[in-house]
């Protein structure tokens, strides 16, 4: 008697996982909650890179933080626009 009770307590418990975790995961989930999710963020974090010298010692190439943008303003045109 109590091997089939102790059986049937943990099938119970089993099912009532799966069933949750189910309904986690097919009803009550939405493409959204990913872009408004406070524990994931996504953090860019470039790494520094070394010096480089030529075999005299002399620096040929530094570690200085350099930033690429462009913009355009009303009127005027892209370079590759004709």
């Amino acid at each position: 008697m109590k091997k089939i009770l102790l059986s049937s307590i943990i099938v119970i418990i089993g099912i009532v996982f799966i069933g949750r975790l189910s309904y986690l995961q097919i009803f009550s989930f939405s493409p959204d909650q990913l872009l408004e999710d406070p524990a994931i963020k996504a953090i860019y974090d470039y790494p520094e890179r070394g010096y480089i010298y030529d075999r005299n010692g002399k620096l040929l190439v530094g570690n200085d933080p350099a930033y690429d943008g462009h913009g355009h303003t009303k009127g005027s045109k892209s370079p590759g626009h004709r």
